[in-house]
């Protein structure tokens, strides 16, 4: 409060952030800016040409709400899905593996790029619902469309979910997404298979660039107030 209370207006990175009753109180001008990635430090990837698609999910043991036991059920349901998890290793899970569900523990950037060469669809966190959130703007899927992956959302996304492209399954948020959209996910991984993001309609939603330019004008007309 000491520091909201003397700011000019209030930039956060979500709509669920700014329309809580904790931040309007403050009654200050806000301009939601989600978080955004520099596009022109990655390069595209081709697509891969595999038999059977693979996923890749990226994520940290010991938070729950990244949703990694959701891939369990999915990877017995469909053995033609290959599943690379990257961040975990078997210990940390804690449960018998299917074959097709693939640990690596942690990688560096560019083993995770490496290993998205040859990855048809990235999955973002799945559990958002666990720490009573709806609505985020990860860097990580961020990077994998950089990279051009097409992703698999399970949480309303600040940029992404109303933008209509056909490159990005929205699941629900809730617990038994996973499950109940099961048939779906395998669908669109056999649909992307030898398909690439379009960079292109990416750009003004999830740049960093952009939003820095959004964020200096916001900035700029409080500047300008007090100049005058």
């Amino acid at each position: 409060g000491q520091i909201l209370r003397r700011a000019a207006g209030l930039a956060p990175a979500s709509y669920e952030l700014a329309t809580l009753p904790a931040n309007l109180a403050f009654q200050k001008p806000v301009k939601v800016i989600s978080n955004g990635i520099d596009l022109s430090r990655l390069s595209p990837l081709e697509a891969p040409q595999n038999a059977h698609p693979r996923l890749a999910f990226v994520g940290s043991p010991g938070y729950g709400w990244h949703g990694v036991d959701k891939l369990l059920p999915l990877a017995r349901q469909f053995p033609d899905l290959e599943i690379e998890v990257i961040g975990y290793r078997p210990q940390d899970l804690g449960a018998e593996l299917p074959p097709n569900l693939h640990l690596h523990g942690f990688m560096q950037p560019t083993q995770v790029q490496a290993l998205f060469k040859g990855v048809d669809v990235a999955i973002g966190t799945l559990a958002l619902h666990r720490k009573s959130m709806q609505e985020a703007s990860p860097l990580k899927v961020r990077e994998a469309l950089g990279l051009g992956l097409p992703v698999i959302l399970a949480y309303w996304d600040t940029d992404l979910s109303e933008a209509g492209f056909d490159f990005v399954l929205q699941l629900p948020n809730q617990e038994d997404n996973v499950v109940a959209c099961a048939e779906d996910i395998r669908r669109f991984a056999y649909r992307m298979q030898g398909r690439r993001a379009d960079r292109a309609r990416l750009v003004p939603l999830i740049d960093q660039n952009q939003k820095e330019a959004e964020r200096l004008a916001f900035m700029a007309q409080f500047a300008a107030i007090r100049e005058s």
